[in-house]
């Protein structure tokens, strides 16, 4: 099943796991065509891409990272699958996030202005894939 949202049995999972120690999360994003806001419009009422609409969520998410300690490591446009056969390779664009520790991941998640800023994520994708990893501290010294 496609989805731009954890369910409430993942986001527990993330929440219940140490709150220590860095960690990366990996984001695979397709946007939708054109946004599709529900019950409300974009906050100039005017019609937006998909890309446009996450932008406006990206905006907000790259604040809330860069205040809890975070860096984007990696963005950029996906250009094709080279390797496997997954059924869903036509991702537009991958991104990469290290957090100092997951608690910090958290705080920046559960703040008010980044749970507002979910609106455009959720208008301006079609679907994604979050993947949530433990940094490894030899491969960082390398």
């Amino acid at each position: 099943m496609s989805s731009t949202e954890p369910t409430e049995e993942q986001l527990a999972n993330l929440r219940s796991a140490s709150p220590d120690g860095p960690i990366t999360m990996i984001n695979l994003l397709k946007f939708r065509v054109a946004a599709r806001y529900d019950h409300e419009t974009p906050d100039d009422g005017e019609p937006v891409s998909g890309q446009a609409a996450y932008q406006r969520y990206a905006e907000v998410a790259k604040r809330k990272i860069e205040d809890n300690g975070g860096r984007i490591v990696f963005l950029a446009p996906s250009q094709q699958l080279f390797v496997g056969d997954v059924g869903t390779d036509d991702w537009d664009m991958v991104a990469i996030i290290d957090y100092p520790t997951r608690a910090a991941y958290l705080k920046g998640f559960d703040s008010d202005e980044y749970q507002q800023a979910i609106k455009h994520r959720v208008a301006g994708l079609e679907r994604r894939l979050l993947l949530q990893c433990t940094q490894n501290m030899i491969a960082r010294s390398l």
